[in-house]
């Protein structure tokens, strides 16, 4: 892994995206890998901002716009420069997804296998459409598993899942932000 990460009581709180923080995403991932390796855990979640709260992009986003990604998201239906912070965010998280399902790769397992063999990622998002706050037609991304019983690289399309507008989305009740 090649670095260490220490965390005190004292340790100022990191909030993600912030520039000096920008390389969080990557030492969350390291700090997972190492925990697959010396098999201290299998099941684990990483959120990209913190609840209620999707980040902030500054110093992620190659064109170096500073911003809200969480305004972004809700205008990126209809304003093309929000739609492509957006593209710059998602590429950005991909890459070091990527990063760390290669270091999965190089890591053996005991029957000749790969730790991205015996470990199954699930890449989504909370939500299809930001600007309604819509949950419908949301998709999840299965990655890794080749040793796993799950049949790989089929796509599942279930319809008009569960409503038609924002409200039903959510079951009639208020969205809160």
């Amino acid at each position: 892994m090649g670095r260490e990460l220490s965390i005190s009581k004292n340790s100022p709180k990191m909030q993600l995206g912030k520039v000096k923080n920008k390389d969080l995403v990557s030492e969350w991932f390291r700090l997972v890998a190492g925990a697959i390796r010396c098999d201290a855990g299998r099941i684990f979640g990483i959120q990209y901002g913190y609840d209620g709260h999707t980040g902030f992009a500054d110093g992620i986003v190659p064109s170096g716009t500073p911003g809200d990604i969480h305004t972004w998201s809700h205008s990126a239906n209809t304003d093309p420069v929000a739609a492509q912070l957006m593209v710059e965010f998602n590429a950005y998280f991909s890459q070091e997804l990527k990063t760390f399902m290669d270091t999965l790769a190089a890591i053996p397992e005991s029957d000749g296998t790969s730790a991205l063999d015996n470990t199954l990622i699930v890449w989504g998002t909370s939500m299809s459409d930001g600007a309604a706050h819509s949950s419908r037609n949301t998709p999840f991304v299965l990655l890794g598993g080749g040793a796993t019983p799950l049949k790989m690289g089929r796509y599942f399309n279930f319809g008009g899942w569960p409503g038609k507008n924002k409200k039903a989305d959510h079951g009639g009740l208020p969205h809160n932000h």
